[in-house]
């Protein structure tokens, strides 16, 4: 069944076997919601595996005859019937329907006016008109065998949603294509470049990425590639931006301090020379919650590789961040502004400015989210990365509650780390409360004088130092650094390099 709807994708195949398993059980008058649930498994399993065999062979052919033939009889008969939730069905007033037509798998999007009623723990949805909203793709002949649908509830909000893909070729028709967005919308873009300067707003659960994951579309030179407010579930995978003035990508939750914009997915994205100079970004988060940005590469920008202000519970995994000659680049990867929760780990830094990683900052008051925050940041997690170059590793700036375990630190030119105050409204915590811990650390004597600065308004004393390993390269019986408190059984002057 999934290999005879391939040309919907295999999502949209799985959504259609349910749909149809949907109308076997309203025939069949069942019930039970964990029954349901089970079948939409073993259905979403079998059909995404590409595999049924998998599974017993007997039970899913059986109920794959009576869905076509449930289905057959719901299209030539004028009704059809969907499952919703419970507390949803009844206000079913549209469906929004993909039609498939089984001469040559064209599809074509529909839109019906329905009637609902409710049997037992279930609702019936009676489509009572059939009035084409948008054309996929010629239509010739033939007669629809199945729709997957999309409720609609008496003020047009969506209750349950169908993902649409959409093929881009080229700049004329991204720019159309996001001139009618709506929420759940795959836009899957061919090779080749593309104007920046683009700007959606409100729109949920949108995935930009590529057709071609070894090609990436290109967002070449312009002031900001892509800028994106208040867009819940977005993902963007395998995109390249080139040559942005002001910011290479920009997601927030536009100014709905006490709103965050949630689940956001980069993967993939490569940003390159942005700025070059000034506080321009090559990507900047503000104001967002359950942040992945997972295997990008950055290179080149004028303020951060990554700013993320006032967001909560994100990663930054496995990236790699390299300076460039001709820019500025204040910090690499930097968390204030309220930012709480975050992990950076397993990520490669290379000459990424002064302050690779910049845990806190100084951010304006009415930035802060939440609003009220006393702190820059706080519950942040450094690990597992490699971190070469840069006046330090890593600078503390008006954080509360970190931890740096387990990272590589190669040849910082003038610090390792830096504590300091740079917001000093008041009310605000000190720099305080930092665990360094199981650290690998080479750097040489003759440039590294002070391994920690300690700036004023910081509590040092609430740091912790804990099985770190120094070595001084040029002078390894000069390995110990000065501390502001006692390490607990610290490591000094053996090469890292030697050690497995």
């Amino acid at each position: 069944m999934a290999e005879k709807y391939a040309g919907l994708g295999n999502e949209h195949a799985s959504e259609v076997a349910w749909l149809l398993l949907s109308r076997i059980q309203l025939s069949f008058g069942c019930d039970g919601e964990s029954k349901r649930w089970q079948a939409k498994d073993l259905f979403m399993k079998s059909t995404r595996n590409q595999s049924v065999q998998m599974y017993d062979k007997r039970q899913v052919f059986r109920m794959l005859v009576l869905s076509v033939l449930t289905c057959l009889t719901c299209v030539f008969g004028g009704l059809s019937m969907l499952v919703l939730p419970p507390n949803k069905a009844c206000d079913v007033t549209t469906v929004a329907a993909i039609e498939v037509n089984p001469l040559n798998g064209n599809t074509r999007r529909v839109r019906l006016t329905c009637h609902s009623r409710r049997h037992g723990s279930l609702c019936h949805v009676r489509l009572m008109q059939r009035e084409p909203v948008r054309n996929h793709g010629d239509w010739v002949g033939g007669k629809p065998i199945v729709s997957l649908c999309v409720a609609y509830d008496k003020d047009d909000q969506r209750i349950v949603t169908e993902p649409t893909v959409i093929e881009i070729v080229d700049d004329a028709s991204l720019t159309k294509s996001l001139s009618n967005l709506q929420a759940n919308m795959t836009l899957r873009l061919h090779p080749g470049d593309y104007h920046g300067e683009r700007h959606v707003a409100s729109v949920s659960h949108l995935t930009i990425e590529a057709i071609d994951p070894l090609r990436p579309p290109v967002f070449v030179a312009g002031r900001q590639a892509l800028h994106f407010s208040r867009c819940d579930h977005l993902t963007l995978k395998n995109l390249k931006v080139v040559g942005q003035s002001i910011n290479g990508i920009n997601i927030d939750d536009g100014g709905q301090m006490d709103k965050p914009t949630t689940d956001v997915l980069i993967q993939r994205v490569e940003v390159i020379e942005t700025g070059p100079n000034g506080n321009h970004d090559a990507i900047k988060l503000s104001g967002l919650k359950n942040v992945r940005i997972v295997e990008c590469k950055i290179s080149g920008w004028g303020g951060q590789a990554i700013d993320f202000v006032g967001c909560h519970q994100s990663q930054v995994q496995r990236c790699q961040i390299f300076g460039k000659k001709g820019f500025s680049q204040n910090s690499g990867i930097q968390c204030k502004g309220g930012s709480a929760d975050i992990t950076i780990e397993n990520c490669y830094l290379k000459d990424a400015g002064p302050r690779p990683l910049n845990v806190g900052g100084s951010t304006d008051l009415d930035y802060f989210r939440p609003q009220g925050a006393k702190y820059e940041a706080s519950r942040i997690v450094v690990q597992g990365n490699m971190i070469n170059g840069g006046q330090c590793a890593c600078a503390f700036v008006g954080v509360d509650q970190a931890k740096f375990i387990g990272n590589r630190i190669n040849y910082p030119e003038k610090w390792i780390f830096r504590v300091l105050q740079e917001n000093v409204a008041d009310g605000f915590i000190p720099c305080r409360n930092v665990s360094i811990q199981d650290n690998f650390i080479t750097f040489n004597r003759e440039t590294i004088r002070t391994a920690v600065n300690i700036g004023p308004g910081t509590l040092p004393d609430s740091f912790s130092f804990q099985g770190n390993r120094w070595f001084a390269e040029d002078e390894p019986s000069k390995s110990k650094p000065n501390l502001p408190v006692k390490e607990i059984q610290p490591t000094y002057g053996q090469d890292p390099r030697e050690i497995r």
